[in-house]
């Protein structure tokens, strides 16, 4: 689709529908899965970053919408692992980040093994 300004909109989002297996566990399930959870630090000053981006934006620049914080979480260092009493095993992480605003996801080495799904 060719949008007004001249740009193009795309989407690359698969929507598969179903609902998470996690979704079935019990209280006592849920409680351990708060260990699942990590804090991300914010190790930059806010107020610089936005006296920054009026300079910038004064200038003509584009609007800064986020910044990069570099973390390496994967199934082996983080997160909680659990299997379902059917057999079912799921991984699941919270990640937390109290001063930001947002919190989007950036991957640069991603994979999902044969029959797995990823609910965010």
């Amino acid at each position: 689709m060719q949008l007004s300004n001249g740009g193009t909109m795309v989407f690359a989002q698969i929507a598969t529908g179903g609902t998470p297996a996690s979704f079935a566990y019990t209280d006592e399930v849920q409680l351990r899965a708060a260990k699942a959870t990590y804090m991300t630090p914010i190790e930059f000053n806010i107020s610089a970053l936005k006296a920054e981006d009026r300079i910038a934006e004064a200038d003509g620049a584009l609007l800064r919408t986020s910044i990069i914080i570099p973390v390496d979480l994967n199934m082996n260092n983080a997160g909680e692992w659990s299997v379902l009493q059917n057999g079912i095993k799921i991984w699941r992480l919270s990640i937390q980040s109290p001063d930001a605003i947002a919190v989007m996801l950036y991957y640069d080495r991603f994979f999902i093994p044969h029959g797995g799904q990823l609910f965010i």
